[in-house]
């Protein structure tokens, strides 16, 4: 049966790396090869709870808001910094690390919340910036304002970036139609193996059928490993 719910921000990040895991998750297929991604969850977690402190060192408690909070208390902006909330509607579900009260740009006497995000990585890739937009996007189906502007939280240091939204939020409404053709396939396309591949909970299910049928991104995909391995002074 088709997935017919919202796009969450797991199936948002899944697509970011590969088409055709985001379509073996629409389909149910439960991977074999959790060990990585469940490390790089957990990575992410301890990063984050680190980067909360941080963060919440700024303002007072009387300040804070850890969850979501009802949506009369979000349209009297009680709170400067909300902590973990869920934005949810018809079209997005989200769990944003935090959203931070701001005046809108031109309009000294209106104010809405803007994403941060947390990033344990010192670079601040592409991806990083589509996922904070993604966030900006399920954020304002609840508050009814887009921000130009979000955050990332990143590093070691817990270095603050301000990020602008405009063309990342365009590139994600774009996705989010691709996303949206996935969820009506029947049947998963075949795997084309690339770089991310070792990192996938799904990478002996595609090696297996790649292997099957000779597949030319097998050959792609061990020149690669082979460089890198190469380049950092590994062996093969």
């Amino acid at each position: 049966m088709p997935y017919t719910g919202p796009i969450t921000g797991e199936v948002f990040t899944r697509f970011l790396r590969c088409e055709l895991e985001t379509e073996l998750h629409f389909l149910g297929v439960i991977g074999a090869d959790r060990e990585f991604r469940n490390w790089q969850d957990a990575y992410r977690e301890r990063y984050k709870q680190s980067a909360l402190v941080v963060l919440r060192s700024r303002y007072q408690d009387h300040e804070i808001h850890v969850g979501t909070p009802a949506a009369t208390a979000l349209k009297r902006k009680r709170w400067r910094l909300i902590i973990d909330v869920i934005a949810e509607s018809s079209e997005f579900r989200v769990c944003v690390d935090a959203a931070e009260l701001m005046q809108l740009p031109l309009h000294r006497m209106t104010s809405s919340y803007r994403p941060i995000r947390f990033v344990p990585g010192e670079k601040i890739t592409r991806s990083d910036k589509l996922r904070l937009a993604f966030d900006a996007l399920a954020l304002s189906s609840i508050t009814g304002a887009v921000l130009p502007a979000g955050q990332i939280i990143h590093g070691d240091r817990y270095a603050t970036t301000t990020v602008p939204l405009a063309k990342p939020i365009r590139e994600v409404r774009a996705m989010l139609g691709k996303i949206a053709a996935l969820r009506n396939r029947t049947a998963p396309r075949q795997p084309v193996l690339n770089k991310h591949c070792v990192e996938c909970e799904f990478r002996s299910r595609c090696r297996a059928s790649a292997l099957e049928r000779d597949d030319l991104s097998l050959v792609r995909v061990h020149k690669g490993v082979f460089s890198q391995q190469c380049s950092t002074g590994g062996t093969t």
